[in-house]
């Protein structure tokens, strides 16, 4: 009953955007068709002499195109290196049924979006690759979509230095030594909804500002809404990480079954406390073997608030949030006995 419901929440909050019709934006645009039995020699991306490999389609995309990906098998280790624009994205859709990026080639992510930008994927079932399923590197308002990120290496999605990301009704499972989906980098503007995030190694979603590796190492203003996360955090990790995280929304989330904590506010790695952030309306059903549900461990972490969530903790002795003491005692509305 409680999934039902969430579910439901989840379809009624989400306004869904469309991407503007490249046809109208140009002209020129271009619609090509890959298929496993297509040429990428002999073949010309039409529908009835398609090419072969998502990779010879991705070298010849312009602005405003769009990449019809048959049902089929295809080799990973795809790299995106021409962008968009904001009237006329570049698009990768799947063409019916099931079209799989199989592993990772020689490189390490099986789909890599390389100083790319207003990319759409739709649709593909990304699986087994060494590292990521998808990275998206140096590239601002990409959106992922209906998408599968299946058993990878590391993570199933990983952004670094990516502004207005966009992943919505997409899932993704059995991150093999990380995460479901790694928000890093100072990627500012993400957005994560409507996803199924589970059985990963670490945490579901993680969002790390990584001051280590340069920026400004913060992310800020995002948006977590009606995903559902659960079975996650087996190595340790959060169904929701929030590592130097600023004026973020978390809401109408539903979170069970995670073996670590549920949803963690924290300065590690991250160029400041996670400070300003709203957690809001969120159902968080805690195992056993997990933490706490809501975790504000370090007293750097302030201006943050918390209301209407529905937290239940199965633990012998954690309890369902866990605060640090100077952050309660610098909040008036906050009293402790």
């Amino acid at each position: 009953m409680i999934k039902t419901l969430a579910l439901f929440g989840v379809l009624l909050l989400g306004v869904v955007t469309f991407s503007a019709n490249s046809a109208i934006a140009n002209p020129e645009a271009m619609t090509y068709h890959v298929d496993p039995s297509g040429s990428d020699s002999s073949g010309d991306g039409s529908p009835a002499n398609p090419w072969q490999t998502i990779q010879h389609a991705a070298d010849q995309v312009q602005p405003g195109d769009s990449v019809l990906i048959n049902p089929g098998t295809y080799a990973g280790g795809i790299v995106v290196e021409t962008g968009g624009t904001a009237d006329a994205p570049i698009t990768f859709r799947a063409n019916g049924g099931d079209a799989i990026i199989e592993d990772s080639g020689d490189d390490r992510d099986a789909f890599f979006i390389d100083g790319a930008d207003y990319i759409v994927v739709e649709g593909l079932t990304i699986q087994h690759a060494e590292r990521a399923g998808m990275r998206i590197s140096w590239s601002h308002h990409v959106t992922v979509r209906d998408s599968t990120f299946a058993d990878n290496g590391r993570w199933g999605i990983f952004t670094d230095f990516s502004d207005h990301t966009l992943i919505e009704d997409s899932q993704s499972y059995g991150a093999g030594l990380e995460h479901g989906i790694y928000i890093s980098n100072s990627s500012d503007y993400p957005t994560i909804r409507r996803n199924i995030l589970h059985h990963n190694h670490g945490c579901g979603l993680h969002m790390n500002g990584d001051i280590s590796m340069g920026g400004d190492g913060i992310i800020s203003y995002g948006l977590v809404e009606g995903n559902i996360i659960y079975e996650n955090g087996y190595g340790g990790g959060s169904g929701i990480n929030m590592d130097g995280v600023t004026d973020t929304i978390v809401r109408n989330n539903l979170l069970y079954e995670n073996h670590a904590s549920g949803i963690s506010i924290y300065q590690i790695d991250g160029g400041s406390g996670s400070q300003n952030n709203r957690i809001l309306n969120n159902t968080i059903l805690m195992a056993s073997d997990g933490r706490w549900g809501i975790n504000i461990p370090d007293s750097e972490d302030t201006d943050n608030r918390l209301f209407n969530n529905i937290v239940y903790n199965a633990h012998s002795w954690r309890g369902s949030i866990s605060i640090a003491t100077p952050t309660l005692e610098a909040s008036p509305a906050i009293t402790t006995s």
